[in-house]
């Protein structure tokens, strides 16, 4: 919603750039040279739109203008024009071709128009500053005219206001205390720019100009706060760059290329800074904002089930600093150009009844379920930023010897788990949660319990030279049950398996909920049922060992994928290894679980190259080829080897023990927490 779309040369460079940013919706301003105050005007403008690129929804709207007449609004109606903006006109310029605007008491003057709009149920749109005005003190143009809006409102209670590019904490107060018939836009750039930013930044400088930070925090919440009265409306507004570069310096911010990740990107960094809480960030708070609250605004039909979805992921992708014409006499400047950002495409995924028709031979009538939106746990120890950047707040180790010590802990854990008689579903979330405390404090809650004497016996046994994960294994291997750990001994390593439990305890929040997708997996391929009865059991213990595999993945599987998603992928992965009875399903059954192709091919690739990645780190690490378990003078040999030292301390001398460093990070968090 909300984008400038210009004429000309500009026109046809930026059109195109629309669906790139994710849109394939846009109520086109009217503030063209000269300024469309017709009908016909509105349609042929429509139609040039379109010849570029007839993809697009185009909302097309009139400039309110004495010429704007109840007449006129009674054909726009007819002609299927969506709205009309209305631009204030002033001594001091409000935006790009903003001179034609009206001036004075226009509630008053265009009553009449306003009245044909309420009747035909035609959207008023508001530039909402007063021109002509010095702010005094701290009190904005925009701030000014909210007494105006409020005064429509009462007004004209039926007709649609909208409060266009919000940019201050008093703008979202103000649509709020309204009727329910007035809602405000935001765009991307307003959620990240600042005055002082404007100021100096020709590419940040627009109107209404970005305010406070206050003021652009108060815009962040009201995006993730599922409020329907906010959507996204992105203002963008291209210029030649040699205008931009020239004085004085028009107004507007071009974003429509990167529309969707900048408010994503805007979001993430509001995350961390603490500005807005992670729990907000909802897929469905996010598709509230961006889609479907300005659809209904406008009373558009809702999105197709089968229509197309963005799909966003991290490839290192980054703003280009401007977009050129094919003959490189234009250029347009992006906002913030360098910055890395999610990269988008569009998946259109197979109609589900399709799918459905093709499974019938597959599917049991009655036995098929669906599972959708699961979620993992809620405040993972690590950040999602710590996920993907792999580096810890209290180490200097290389990534690969990471992925070594990773590999070896959570081998630790399965292991534990299973001389423990633990289910699987138990060791999986201890796996996902910190190892001997995190299997305490999830056995502990579950209807499970272990002792810390058997906890202490079994991680003992599992570091001692009998360890059946020594690749080296004694010729007469211990019973672990007859493994018994002396009192002076048990006492040290119990004291330090509490004082990690309440820890991490305590830094969780006691949130230790996991979802987890071994029991999806079942479900799954009892509703396929692409397997006989003699190939089921093979089929499913194939499929229990991919997802347990994929909990050793240093990938982070189990954290940055979802449980159906792991689910499909380790039946999609164990049906390619077991000989069954009946093929699979010739269509993308995979979507009918809410899973896209590409995610499903990257997790396959991903369960399927740990014996690869573990040959790799035995050939590279001397201290993981010798056994399946890690000491940490291995890991201080190995840095010695290579030439580092373990210098993890505040100063580069300092050294701190690692589960010292780990208690303090533990700790650190518990404190912020609090605060």
């Amino acid at each position: 919603m909300h984008v400038h779309l210009r004429q000309g040369q500009v026109m046809d460079l930026v059109v195109p750039s629309i669906r790139r940013g994710g849109v394939d919706t846009v109520f086109v301003m009217p503030n063209l040279q000269p300024p469309v105050t017709s009908v016909a005007a509105a349609l042929e403008y429509k139609s040039r739109l379109q010849a570029i690129e007839p993809q697009v929804n185009y909302l097309m709207s009139l400039y309110l203008h004495p010429s704007v007449t109840p007449h006129v609004i009674a054909e726009a109606a007819n002609a299927g024009i969506a709205g009309v903006k209305l631009y204030p006109q002033g001594m001091i310029g409000v935006t790009t071709n903003s001179e034609s605007g009206v001036a004075g008491d226009f509630v008053e003057t265009y009553a009449p128009t306003f009245a044909a709009m309420e009747q035909y149920d035609i959207v008023l749109n508001l530039h909402g500053e007063v021109p002509g005005t010095v702010p005094q003190g701290n009190v904005s143009l925009e701030e000014l005219f909210l007494p105006t809006l409020k005064r429509l409102n009462e007004k004209f209670p039926k007709l649609r206001i909208v409060l266009e590019h919000c940019s201050t904490a008093a703008a979202v107060d103000a649509v709020r205390s309204c009727s329910p018939t007035v809602a405000g836009t935001i765009t991307a750039h307003h959620l990240y720019l600042t005055g002082d930013v404007s100021e100096v930044d020709p590419h940040a400088f627009c109107k209404p100009i970005p305010k406070t930070p206050s003021d652009r925090d108060a815009l962040l919440k009201a995006v993730c706060s599922g409020d329907p009265k906010f959507f996204f409306g992105s203002d963008s507004a291209p210029h030649p760059l040699v205008t931009k570069q020239g004085s004085p310096i028009p107004a507007g911010v071009f974003t429509q290329p990167y529309a969707t990740q900048l408010v994503l990107l805007a979001l993430e960094e509001a995350t961390e800074k603490g500005i807005i809480d992670e729990k907000d960030v909802t897929q469905e708070n996010i598709e509230g904002f961006l889609s479907l609250f300005g659809r209904r605004f406008y009373k558009l039909e809702e999105p197709s089930p089968t229509g197309p979805r963005i799909v966003v992921k991290r490839t290192g992708e980054m703003i280009p600093a401007s977009i050129r014409s094919a003959d490189g006499t234009l250029e347009v400047g992006i906002s913030r150009s360098e910055t890395p950002v999610f990269s988008l495409r569009e998946r259109r995924p197979t109609p589900k009844k399709e799918i459905f028709k093709k499974l019938e031979s597959h599917i049991l009538s009655g036995r098929y379920t669906l599972m959708f939106a699961m979620s993992h746990i809620t405040n993972p120890l690590a950040t999602v930023d710590q996920l993907y950047r792999r580096t810890s707040s209290f180490s200097t180790l290389p990534s690969d010897l990471q992925d070594a010590i990773f590999f070896s802990t959570q081998s630790l854990t399965q292991a534990a788990g299973l001389l423990l008689r633990l289910p699987q579903s138990v060791t999986a979330q201890a796996s996902v949660d910190v190892s001997a405390a995190s299997i305490f404090v999830v056995a502990k809650l579950s209807a499970h319990p272990c002792r810390p004497r058997d906890i202490c016996n079994v991680y003992t046994y599992l570091l001692s030279s009998a360890s059946p994960l020594l690749r080296s294994r004694p010729s007469s291997p211990v019973d672990a049950s007859a493994y018994y750990l002396s009192e002076s001994s048990l006492d040290a390593f119990q004291k330090r398996i509490l004082s990690l439990e309440g820890r991490i305890l305590y830094a969780l929040n006691f949130d230790t909920a996991v979802a987890l997708p071994h029991g999806l997996a079942v479900t799954y391929l009892q509703a396929l049922d692409f397997c006989g009865d003699a190939s089921r059991a093979k089929i499913t213990r194939r499929v229990i060992a991919y997802l347990n595999t994929a909990l050793l993945s240093p990938q982070m599987l189990y954290l940055t994928h979802q449980p159906n998603t792991l689910a499909v992928a380790a039946i999609y992965s164990a049906a390619r290894d077991v000989e069954i009875s009946a093929k699979m399903p010739d269509c993308p059954w995979w979507e009918v679980f809410d899973v896209d192709r590409e995610e499903l091919g990257f997790l396959v690739v991903g369960m399927r190259s740990l014996e690869g990645l573990v040959r790799k780190l035995r050939d590279d690490f001397e201290g993981f080829a010798k056994g399946g378990v890690i000491t940490r003078n291995a890991i201080e040999a190995e840095m010695t080897r290579r030439g580092l030292g373990m210098k993890n301390g505040d100063d580069a001398a300092g050294e701190i023990d690692e589960e010292e460093a780990m208690m303090r990070s533990l700790d650190d968090r518990a404190e912020r927490m609090e605060a």
